[in-house]
């Protein structure tokens, strides 16, 4: 299922200065599969803790791509792009 998503490793910095981080992960889901992958989210979270992560969080790619207020394509092309390619996909395909 994941096959089908963008994961993404990212780091949350907490405190002055910045040197207390706090990495978690980030899936970008197609509409299609978001309920899917959210369904199995305790198990995402198992995984991340033994991995020494905090967090797992799943984010629609369709619906961030479809938001006139993201930001997403100015701040970051290449996921921008990715994501296009999740929410293009053929529906059949992906479960």
């Amino acid at each position: 299922m994941l096959k089908h998503c963008h994961v993404k490793l990212r780091e949350s910095y907490w405190g002055r200065p910045r040197v207390h981080f706090l990495p978690y992960f980030t899936i970008y889901c197609p509409d299609n599969l978001i309920a899917a992958v959210k369904s199995q989210i305790s198990i995402l979270r198992e995984v991340a803790e033994y991995a020494g992560l905090v967090e797992v969080v799943c984010l629609n790619a369709t619906h961030l791509l479809r938001d006139p207020m993201s930001k997403v394509k100015q701040t970051d092309p290449r996921l921008w792009l990715e994501l296009q390619w999740l929410a293009t996909q053929k529906q059949e395909h992906l479960l």
